[in-house]
């Protein structure tokens, strides 16, 4: 990828070190940075238009996220998962949504049940057609992380963001070399969900995200071996 298209961050109306950070976060997790590219500040800063310090805020921010690397010899780079890495990241993930789940259904509003159903509906959409990998990741993360909300937890959805975007990092370019995505069987997942999600059934919920989850996995591994 060339750097340019990282864009110029002028126009921006958040704090630049925030817009920086942003920026380099999502290249990182949509793949424009792919996992191993060595991120030097010089380049980062050109292609940004801004100076090497909110590049080295970002970067060392990232690095505590997991997602960049660092080491004297070569500086940072977009951090490398590995597929032994993959069942502790979606355990993490699920461990998030069933404390949502638990923490939160209980109270939830009419308002927070409307949230979930609505980015449901969004990926239902989406599989009518032929969505782009990138596509299809980003609106089913936006499912999840609804349910995250839940939780009303601000550093749990923190966490849950995290270890999404590192799954993400290994996940998608196994999808991209596919050209697909398994709507199908992932929306089987995600009705089970949303159904005991409206019935306020805890365990009901909490069985079917597991489930969904290690499905999840279970298919990224097999791509992979693939």
């Amino acid at each position: 990828m060339s750097l340019e298209a990282l864009g110029n961050l002028g126009a921006e109306h958040i704090t630049l070190s925030e817009a920086v950070y942003r920026a380099i976060r999502e290249a990182i997790t949509d793949q424009r940075l792919a996992p191993g590219r060595q991120l030097r500040s010089a380049d980062l800063s050109d292609a940004l238009g801004v100076s090497r310090t909110p590049i080295n805020e970002a970067l060392f921010r990232l690095r505590q996220e997991g997602l960049v690397a660092y080491s004297e010899r070569h500086g940072f780079s977009v951090v490398e998962v590995s597929p032994e890495e993959l069942p502790a990241l979606f355990d993490a993930r699920l461990m998030c949504e069933i404390y949502a789940i638990h923490k939160g259904l209980p109270r939830a509003t009419e308002a927070d049940l409307a949230a979930i159903q609505s980015r449901h509906k969004r990926l239902e959409e989406l599989s009518q057609g032929s969505p782009s990998v990138l596509e299809w990741f980003k609106a089913d993360y936006a499912f999840h992380e609804s349910i995250v909300t839940l939780a009303k937890n601000p550093l749990t959805l923190q966490w849950y963001e995290r270890v999404n975007a590192m799954i993400q990092s290994r996940r998608l370019p196994t999808y991209n070399k596919r050209q697909a995505v398994d709507a199908a069987d992932a929306l089987v997942g995600h009705r089970a969900i949303l159904e005991a999600l409206e019935k306020r059934d805890v365990m009901a919920a909490t069985e079917a995200s597991r489930q969904h989850v290690e499905e999840g996995l279970g298919r990224v591994q097999a791509y992979i071996k693939g």
